[in-house]
C-alpha cells in the first residue's frame, strides 16, 4: 500500500509542471485547456465508474487509454495532470500518477519512436 501522504508531493509536482510548460507556451493556450480538460472528465468517469461498481465501464475506459495514448500525446503536461486530477478523490494522488506515467510512456514511445523509424525508412529527397 503506498501512503496517501505522497499525495501531497506529487500534486503539487504535477500542478508545477503543468504551470511550468503553460509559462514556456506563454499561457494557458487553447489546446493545454483542452487536454486539460479531456483527460480530467476521462480520470473522472473513470474513478466515478469505479466507484459505483460500473466495473465493465472502468475496465473498458482503461483498455481504450491504450488507444488514446497511440492517438493523442497524452505524454504531454497538461493530460497528465488532467487525468490525476480526475482520479485523486477516488485513488488518492500516487496511483493516477502512476497509471498516467505508463501511458505516457507508451505514447511518448510510440509517438518519437514511430516518427524517428519514419525519418530512417523514408527516402533522401
Amino acid at each position: 500500500a503506498i501512503s496517501n501522504w505522497l499525495g501531497l508531493l506529487t500534486l503539487p509536482a504535477i500542478g508545477l509542471a503543468l504551470g511550468m510548460r503553460a509559462r514556456r507556451l506563454g499561457g494557458y493556450t487553447r489546446a493545454v485547456r483542452a487536454g486539460l480538460i479531456v483527460a480530467f472528465l476521462y480520470g473522472t468517469a473513470m474513478a466515478t465508474g469505479f466507484k459505483l461498481g460500473a466495473m465493465g465501464l472502468t475496465q473498458t475506459l482503461f483498455l481504450g487509454l491504450f488507444a488514446v495514448a497511440i492517438l493523442a500525446p497524452v505524454y504531454r503536461a497538461e493530460c497528465i495532470a488532467g487525468f490525476v486530477a480526475g482520479m485523486a478523490f477516488t485513488f488518492g494522488g500516487v496511483l493516477p500518477l502512476l497509471v498516467a506515467l505508463v501511458f505516457a510512456t507508451i505514447s511518448a514511445v510510440v509517438r518519437f519512436g514511430a516518427r524517428a523509424v519514419w525519418r530512417r525508412v523514408r527516402p533522401a529527397t
